[in-house]
């Protein structure tokens, strides 16, 4: 695949699991799609933006993505972090988030979430948070990016290698390409765009899950706590910019 070819870069907020205790503490489970013509442009900026939070010290240094909440159980459990350390790292991430989302306003084609309330999804239509996860995905690729989008050459779709065991990458890929069926059926245009391969790539690698993982961070923290200080300031939205399954 070539590095220029037009991209859909796919991460995710939250626990997909539907088990009680994690429905408790954790209602919310949100996708994050970003659509790049020129990805490069939004790899360099990203990887420049993390070299000069590592250089100032306003990112944990041993972190090697950008992520729109901070891991903070690995950077205590994995990278022996102190209390104090997270604590002060922490402190910086308003500015560090915003910083963030100016790169992706400036160098992204599109942006989309699909805000899941766990809820509200219903235990009897779906096995596991993984299906669920690839139900979200395929959906909304399928109703409300797919048929949104003007694109010049075929995308691709890249997300997270840690979303899905190796054993189900394959399965997933079948049942994500089944769109162009699925579209036909409902009457979708679907002439104008087609997929491209689908690759599951290391978030340690690919800026472009960074930055998808920041729409999917923004908008959750817009539905946890009320408030769309971040998700408002996000641009070149994809029609209305989000959906949230299911409404009450």
């Amino acid at each position: 695949m070539s590095l220029e070819s037009e991209v859909i870069f796919v991460d995710e907020s939250g626990d997909h699991s539907l088990s009680d205790k994690s429905i408790q503490k954790c209602k919310y489970f949100v996708l994050g799609f970003v659509y790049c013509r020129s990805p490069n442009r939004l790899r360099k900026h990203l990887r420049r933006l993390l070299k000069r939070l590592h250089k100032k010290n306003k990112y944990p240094p041993k972190l090697d993505e950008l992520k729109f909440y901070l891991p903070t159980q690995k950077l205590f459990k994995k990278y022996d972090y102190s209390n104090e350390e997270v604590a002060r790292y922490q402190s910086f991430m308003n500015k560090n988030r915003i910083k963030m989302i100016k790169i992706l306003n400036r160098n992204c084609n599109g942006i989309y979430a699909a805000i899941c309330d766990k809820a509200l999804a219903g235990r009897d239509k779906f096995k596991n948070g993984e299906e669920l996860g690839n139900w979200l995905f395929a959906n909304t690729l399928t109703k409300n990016i797919i048929p949104y989008l003007r694109c010049r050459h075929t995308p691709s779709v890249i997300y997270d290698k840690g979303r899905l065991s190796a054993s189900r990458c394959a399965a997933f890929h079948i049942y994500l390409f089944d769109i162009e069926n699925y579209l036909r059926m409902t009457g979708i245009n679907y002439d104008s765009v087609k997929l491209g391969q689908a690759q599951d790539c290391s978030s340690y690698t690919e800026p472009g899950i960074w930055a998808s993982d920041i729409v999917a961070g923004a908008y959750r923290y817009a539905y946890v706590n009320s408030d769309i200080k971040y998700s408002q300031l996000l641009v070149n939205k994809i029609y209305d910019g989000h959906r949230l399954y299911w409404q009450k």
